[in-house]
Parts: structure tokens; C-alpha cells; sequence
């Protein structure tokens, strides 16, 4: 059988938060799982975590020829999981079979990884589940099964100490109809030990923060939906207690129990996502323009709102400042523009993006465009696409993939000239081999 169609759009996507009721939802509260909302990973009394069909590991690793060699969950340093460390799905199952006679379904692994390449595996799922890797953390992970009905998406907490997992939402028509931002959910932070959820009944949309077994803890924030329109984006603040959250009237930083802390100053006439932290006050946003006077005009004359611009945006309410210009030339069509950035003691790189998969990396320059890099791979060669996962001890680790669709995924790092120096997770036989990677550093703290 074909693999559901969403393993694809999630691979074409792929490189990121007043417990009051809420009008139009169906979350509840169970009294015998009450928690306080202080902080994203607040701590909550759980009932008994329901295993799905993820098979714990100990020391004992899953085999199969299209799988890379690892050591077992129980000896993973665990002291030493943070920056450096990734999070990788990988599938053995044959990439790209031509007939359903040429299907192979093979078994999916969960690695921790360290920036020398040490593989451990920590969780693992029978041929069939489907798992996607939608978020990350030092101890838990996010992850999306679609089985064999992409209405009934499960989203799955993942415990990467013990490899069992809680089922927290699960997705199914019509409200996964009313979804427009994929994926509708991410971990809190620092830890990961609660989710945030994006919700939706064709009326009203609105953020919901749940501990892992799917327990409703908050409602953080709603607007009024509107079909077509772009939604919610969020990102997590450090510490746990906060999170900024971009929608139709503005930015805001919000606590977790859905009071506004303060707005945040946007680029005029534009739809901000929140990318990541660059220090203590300053976030990394890519800004897209709402029409002709926001956005660039495109190599056929109209608006490219699809075009991304870089913004550093402060929580304090100042003005923020642009990390990117638009090139001088109208940009193609099937050109995205940049959407994410890792700045180094002396530059900053970008990534780029574009249609049907294509991804490369780039060094900003002085006039605030990019010069792109020519990332140099291992022998397997994936020329698709390539994306930075981060940026540790001056080496850049890549996603790299082959294909439109981003089939056949590997791991690897080159330094920040690009030139190739170990492979993490490499493609190994006919495998699809990557399919998701998190990396565990962030620009701050």
C-alpha cells in the first residue's frame, strides 16, 4: 500500500506553546489529574501512561540490515544530552517503491545523537504506524501517527528516558479540516513535559496547553477563525512561564494561563512566525508581506507574500530590526526566501527555501542577502535539498534529502565553509533512512 499522504507533506515542511473554559471546545479537566500552570513544564499528578505501539528499548536495539548500528537506551549519558545532541526518525522501509510488490514496510527507530555520530536508540515502532517527528526535547518527544486514516492523527509524548509514550491529542474530521498551520501542536518548554495544542471548531481557534496523557490544563490564547486565513504561530520562551504568539491582531507575549504579558512590535502590514530565541529579549521571525506595499513583486509582477523576510523583533514592544532585505531582483515564483537563521561569534548563516522541496544554506552579507554555500556531501549523495539543523562548535550539522518529496533524508556535518566532515545517520541500502530530525541547541540561552 502507498504510504499515507502526509508522511510527504510533513517531509516537504520538515527543519520547530486563566484555565478558564473555552467557547466551543470539548477539553476537559479530570479531577483526579489536577496540575498547577506556573510554568510550561509544570508539574502534574499523571494517571498510569497508556503504551501505544512504541516498543521500549533498554540495551537492546532494533535489527534490520536497513537499519545504522546504535547502542541501546539504557546506556545513553544522559548528563551530557543538550547541545550537540539530536533527535532522529529514522525509516527502514523501502524509499520510493515503483509497484505494491516492490513495498517494503520496515521498522521506524528513534535515535539520540551526539555531534561525534554515537547512536542510541530510544524508542521504536512496528511496520505500519507511520510515526512523523513533529517536536523535541533533551527527555521527551512529539510524534504524529497517522496508522492507515489520516482523519485519526495521533499525537504521541514520547519519554526518551524510559521509551513510553501518552497519547495527548488525537485529530480527527471535522476539526482537522479547520487546521490551517501544520503541525497543530509542539512541546512546552524547557523540558518538554506538557504540550501546547492548536484547536479549532470552524468558529473559533485558540491554543490549549495539556499535559501528556491529553489532560486540558489552560486555554493560553483564541481569536475568531477564519476559513483560507493564516492562523496561529507560536514559540516557547526559555524559562517556560511565557510564550510569544503571533495571530490576526498582532504579537503578543502571553503566560501560560493566557494573560497578555505585553505586544511586540511587527513590521507593518505583515504575518510574523516566530522562529527562534536569540537572546534574552530578541526573537528570530520571518515576516511575510500582505500585498503590494508588504511584500516583494515577483518575476511576474505581483506580490510574493509567500516570500520570507527575517526580523529580529524584541519582547520589550521597541522596534525590531531586519536581519534580511529582499533582492534586487524580483524573486522567482518558486522562490521562498529565507525563513531561519544561527548567527556565529563572526556571521550569520541563513536558510533558504524554495518550491517542491529544494533548501539550501547561505552566510548573510553586508547588503543583508546571502551567499550561498556549497555544501559538500557525503558519498551518498542527497543534492535535493539541505537544511541547518544548527550550528555546534563551528560545525554545521545538515539535513540533507534526495527527491521532490524528501524520500530519502541523512545526517551529517560539514564546517562553516562546507566542506564535509562525518557522517550522523547515514542512507543505508534502499532505506528512506532520515525522516525527521530535532536538534537540542538553541541560540540562547
Amino acid at each position: 500500500m502507498n504510504r499515507p499522504l502526509l508522511l510527504v507533506v510533513v517531509s516537504l515542511l520538515g527543519a520547530l506553546s486563566g484555565g478558564c473554559a473555552q467557547t466551543g471546545s470539548d477539553s476537559t479537566t479530570s479531577t483526579s489529574e489536577q496540575a498547577t500552570t506556573t510554568a510550561g513544564d509544570s508539574t502534574t499528578t499523571m494517571s498510569t501512561t497508556v503504551p501505544t505501539s512504541i516498543t521500549p528499548t533498554t540495551d537492546e536495539v532494533t535489527m534490520d540490515p536497513n537499519l545504522p548500528s546504535a547502542l541501546g537506551r539504557g546506556q545513553v549519558p544522559w548528563d551530557d544530552v543538550g547541545a550537540g545532541w539530536y533527535v532522529v526518525l529514522y525509516d527502514s522501509s523501502k524509499a520510493n517503491p515503483t509497484s505494491e510488490a516492490a513495498v517494503r514496510e520496515g521498522p521506524v527507530v528513534l535515535y539520540l545523537i551526539d555531534s561525534a555520530g554515537e547512536r542510541y536508540e530510544v524508542a521504536a515502532w512496528e511496520p505500519g504506524q507511520y510515526p512523523t517527528l513533529i517536536d523535541a526535547t533533551a527527555t521527551s518527544a512529539l510524534v504524529a501517527r497517522t496508522g492507515a486514516n489520516l482523519d485519526e492523527t495521533l499525537y504521541d509524548v514520547v519519554d526518551l528516558t524510559t521509551g513510553s509514550s501518552s497519547n495527548a491529542y488525537s485529530v480527527g474530521f471535522p476539526e482537522s479540516s479547520f487546521i490551517n498551520r501544520w503541525p497543530p501542536m509542539s512541546l512546552t518548554r524547557p523540558s518538554g513535559e506538557n504540550v501546547i495544542v492548536h484547536r479549532s471548531d470552524g468558529t473559533t481557534e485558540w491554543l490549549e496547553r495539556r499535559t501528556p496523557d491529553g489532560t486540558a490544563l489552560s486555554v493560553v490564547y483564541e481569536q475568531t477563525y477564519v476559513e483560507g486565513e493564516e492562523s496561529i504561530a507560536w514559540l516557547y520562551g526559555p524559562d517556560g512561564t511565557s510564550l510569544v504568539v503571533a495571530g490576526k491582531s498582532g504579537i503578543f507575549e502571553i503566560s501560560n494561563e493566557g494573560s497578555i504579558l505585553g505586544s511586540v512590535w511587527a513590521p507593518p502590514d505583515t504575518l510574523c512566525d516566530p522562529v527562534r530565541w536569540w537572546d534574552a529579549d530578541t526573537f528570530l521571525a520571518a515576516c511575510y508581506g500582505k500585498g503590494p506595499g508588504s511584500a516583494p513583486l515577483d518575476d511576474n509582477g505581483q506580490p510574493h507574500i509567500y516570500y520570507g523576510r527575517l526580523w529580529l523583533l524584541e519582547t520589550d514592544g521597541s522596534s525590531g530590526a531586519p536581519l534580511t532585505e529582499y533582492p534586487s531582483e524580483p524573486p522567482s515564483v518558486v522562490d521562498f526566501g529565507y525563513h531561519d537563521a544561527w548567527p556565529t561569534d563572526d556571521e550569520i548563516f541563513l536558510q533558504w527555501r524554495g518550491d517542491c522541496g529544494s533548501a539550501a544554506v547561505a552566510s548573510l552579507n553586508a547588503e543583508g542577502t546571502g551567499d550561498f554555500l556549497g555544501i559538500e556531501e557525503p558519498e551518498t549523495r542527497l543534492a535535493h535539498g539541505v537544511e541547518m539543523i544548527d550550528i555546534h562548535d563551528r560545525q554545521i550539522t545538515i539535513y540533507g534529502w534526495d527527491d521532490c518529496a524528501a524520500t530519502v533524508g541523512g545526517l551529517f556535518t560539514v564546517d562553516l565553509e562546507g566542506r564535509y566532515l562525518r557522517t550522523l545517520a547515514p542512507v543505508l541500502g534502499d532505506s528512506r533512512g532520515v525522516i525527521g530530525v530535532r536538534g537540542l541547541g538553541t541560540v540562547h540561552p
